[in-house]
């Protein structure tokens, strides 16, 4: 199928959009002061010709994703939107655009005990300020920043069938998969949200070493990422998912640009029903 063959869904009446932002209030100074306040970038984003200190930068990166050159006309769901990049990008071609990201950091895929745990010794208002500097805050200012209308939408994956109004032509989820604890739900729960002739865009760090399908299991609850899949393993998860049609696409190497220092083999696949 060409992109420009690909049915778009119907808009939904009556859906909420974002208000406008003024764009004159920001300028390269006021910019760069209010992304310094905020300590956790995971996405390089250029704003209005500020760089936000990102750990990672995927735009260089961009070709291995085979995304469509246009978007109009269809709705996409950035899946662990983070910072935004791929949610902005998807509104510059056309779309309209939900970013999801989780309401809280405590709704991480957390062992349950270490859940517990950590949020007995957080002090009081500390959930507060890690929802704001490390969930909400970098996609709300970029958002502003950029007089965006990317709607936002606070749900894990596992509950978007739930959360998410309306179906998607497109879910892109660039960001996350390995840290969660059952991979195969959550891409169910991506395959609910979309449209019967929709396409999930899914990237995850893989082990490209091991054979066959299997899958590295990290143990290390403070960091949760629970797996590290081979290229095959990933096709698999997808297609036990619903997906009967996998293609492994772009792969590249992803390198982290903050302490601790560290690369990833990246693997794109499409999955479509």
């Amino acid at each position: 199928m060409h992109w420009e063959d690909a049915p778009t869904s119907a808009p939904l009446p009556g859906a909420p959009r974002a208000l406008d932002r003024t764009l004159a209030m920001w300028d390269a100074d006021r910019i760069r002061a209010a992304v310094a306040r905020l300590p956790s970038w995971r996405q390089v984003l250029d704003l209005k010709g500020v760089a936000t200190p990102g750990r990672f930068d995927v735009a260089p990166h961009l070709d291995a994703f085979d995304l469509p050159p246009s978007f109009a006309g269809r709705r996409v769901l950035d899946v662990s939107a983070s910072s935004g990049w791929f949610s902005f990008l998807a509104e510059a071609r056309g779309a309209e655009t939900v970013a999801a990201d989780l309401p809280s950091w405590a709704d991480q895929d957390f062992p349950t005990w270490y859940r517990r745990k950590t949020l007995a010794e957080l002090a009081p208002d500390a959930l507060t300020a890690l929802d704001h500097d490390y969930v909400h805050g970098p996609f709300e200012l970029a958002r502003d920043v950029l007089g965006s209308r990317v709607l936002r939408l606070r749900s894990r994956v596992y509950d978007l069938a739930e959360k998410a109004s309306g179906r998607f032509d497109f879910a892109l989820f660039h960001d996350g998969l390995d840290r969660l604890r059952d991979p195969v739900r959550a891409l169910e729960a991506i395959a609910g949200v979309l449209t019967p002739q929709g396409m999930a865009v899914v990237a995850v760090p893989i082990d490209d070493a091991a054979p066959g399908a299997v899958a590295r299991f990290f143990e290390d609850p403070s960091e949760p990422t629970w797996w590290r899949p081979t290229p095959e393993t990933l096709a698999a998860w997808c297609r036990m998912a619903g997906f009967p049609r996998v293609e492994l696409r772009g792969r590249f190497r992803l390198e982290a640009r903050r302490e601790p220092a560290f690369s990833e083999t990246v693997q794109v696949v499409h999955a479509r029903f």
